[in-house]
């Protein structure tokens, strides 16, 4: 073989094993090359509201509700089990304490709903809102300065 021969693949040689490196090291993450390193950016932190609710605590309406609809629709009678969720010792005591109140305020407000709106897939988030905010009015009104975190609909049934 022509030494020319031999020290034309020795180079060939060589950059390939240097292509190889630079491929590995940039695959494994030792090094980046200028404008393709990634933005760092920070983890996002959970709104308030989350991380309290992934502490929370949840107590279960002893019976479910059961109500006539307002209206003369297709369903006549509506019946849900409720769960509240509470991130304090204090509201979690408030609801055990006073569930008697809070369920006549929830059947209370659940009456005056009519079937057809309830059909509504986004009438079922603001009816969670209200009721939660009709928990938190029967809390407040009993003396319990801590809020209830969410009112939550583990069955909900139309007839």
């Amino acid at each position: 073989m022509p030494k020319g021969l031999i020290a034309l693949l020795g180079g060939l040689a060589v950059l390939m094993l240097a292509t190889l490196g630079l491929v590995l090291a940039m695959a494994t993450g030792v090094f980046t090359p200028p404008g393709m390193a990634p933005e760092h950016r920070a983890e996002p932190r959970p709104e308030p509201a989350e991380q309290e609710l992934a502490e929370a605590r949840y107590t279960e309406l002893e019976q479910a509700l059961t109500v006539n609809l307002d209206d003369d629709g297709p369903a006549q009678y509506l019946e849900a089990e409720v769960e509240i969720a509470t991130t304090s010792e204090a509201a979690a005591d408030g609801i055990e304490t006073h569930q008697a109140a809070i369920r006549d305020a929830l059947m209370l407000f659940l009456a005056d709903q009519s079937s057809t709106e309830l059909a509504e897939p986004d009438a079922r988030e603001a009816l969670r809102e209200e009721a939660l905010d009709r928990v938190n009015a029967t809390l407040r009104e009993y003396g319990v300065d801590e809020p209830a975190a969410g009112v939550y609909f583990t069955r909900f049934v139309m007839q």
